[in-house]
């Protein structure tokens, strides 16, 4: 009988302790997740900024080599040119980097300390780190936009501006979550001076409508047929 009731006791027991971890694993795990997706963010955006800041200061692109202005004979811009080959170019190279610093190893495990988990200002930083992973890399994908900004009398700021979208699998304890970072930075700009462009060659920044859906970001007013 005795035996019987040691073994109730612990069967109890365990089953209290079982409930008690399913219990606080449901509790946590949004708020992990929710710190995990934060903490990826963080890590792919500073991924993204290296990858784009190391591939322009090589110097090999700049306005120029991107985009070329058409002049009429009065020396007014009449059209934008973009340079498909090179642009293109650009874009398959930073698709390349980005997922290269993605896949280092400092972006590839990230840890929470338990207290920022708990929420107390005093535990914050403290306490044993939980320890995420970004498992793979599902997709990098890297737009351009052409954007027309007016800047002063009779000046037009043209800017070119890479769109890069990371989607990554993010294991953490117990659960495998997705997490996707878009972010815009401007590569290269020029300020038009004179007559507003009523005109612009058509821009496809990819073999998909994506591309050119997002270089004609904006341009609404300048989308008029040459």
């Amino acid at each position: 009988v005795r035996r019987n009731r040691i073994l109730i006791i612990i069967t109890a027991v365990l089953l209290l302790l079982l409930s008690a971890f399913i219990f606080v694993t449901i509790k946590i795990r949004p708020i992990v997740i929710g710190m995990a997706s934060s903490a990826v963010k963080n890590a792919i955006t500073i991924a993204i900024n290296e990858a784009i800041t190391e591939k322009m200061s090589s110097g090999k692109y700049d306005y120029e080599s991107l985009i070329k202005l058409e002049k009429d004979e009065t020396g007014t811009v009449s059209a934008i040119v973009a340079n498909m080959v090179t642009i293109n170019k650009l874009k398959a190279e930073i698709t390349e980097m980005i997922t290269k610093k993605v896949q280092e190893a400092k972006t590839s495990e990230i840890g929470i300390p338990m207290g920022n988990i708990i929420g107390t200002s005093f535990l914050s930083g403290r306490g044993p780190l939980i320890k995420l992973r970004i498992i793979s890399v599902s997709s990098t994908k890297t737009a351009f936009i052409n954007s027309f900004t007016a800047s002063g009398i009779n000046q037009t700021r043209n800017q070119i501006i890479v769109q890069p979208t990371v989607t990554v699998s993010v294991l953490v304890p117990g659960a495998l979550t997705s997490v996707t970072v878009e972010s815009q930075i401007i590569i290269a700009e020029c300020v038009i001076v004179g007559k507003v462009p009523g005109s612009y060659t058509y821009f496809e920044s990819g073999s998909t409508a994506e591309g050119s859906d997002n270089w004609d970001t904006n341009l609404e007013k300048y989308d008029i047929i040459t």
